[in-house]
């Protein structure tokens, strides 16, 4: 038996097969690391943030927690911003609202 003392040389990717190799590892610790949304420039003990807490914790009590997060969302923007709120701008919400209701409806009634 010979015994080779040089060590045997490492396969070698092509160029194309590194960059695959680091461009999906890069991916891979994108996806883990925006798993969650990114709220570090929010103060933690800011009193906005406390009083936002406040403001959900009332709007989302345990009767509500099945609502969904856009309605959530709508909601608490109008709670926290309701001096933009309009007579006007809630009559057109309203009949946008009934009008899609409608419009449901219809659409209901053409799949039966």
């Amino acid at each position: 038996m010979e015994t080779n003392s040089e060590p045997r040389p490492k396969r070698r990717r092509t160029t194309q097969e590194f960059q695959n190799a680091v461009t999906g590892r890069a991916t891979a610790r994108e996806k883990s690391r925006y798993k969650y949304m990114d709220l570090s420039w929010i103060p933690a003990t800011s009193v906005e943030v406390e009083w936002l807490f406040s403001k959900m914790k009332c709007m989302l009590g345990y009767l509500r927690k099945s609502m969904s997060k856009k309605t959530l969302e709508v909601i608490l923007f109008l709670r926290m911003n309701w001096d933009l709120v309009t007579n006007e701008i809630t009559t057109k919400a309203v009949r946008n609202a009934r009008e899609e209701d409608i419009v449901d409806e219809e659409e209901c009634d053409v799949i039966e």
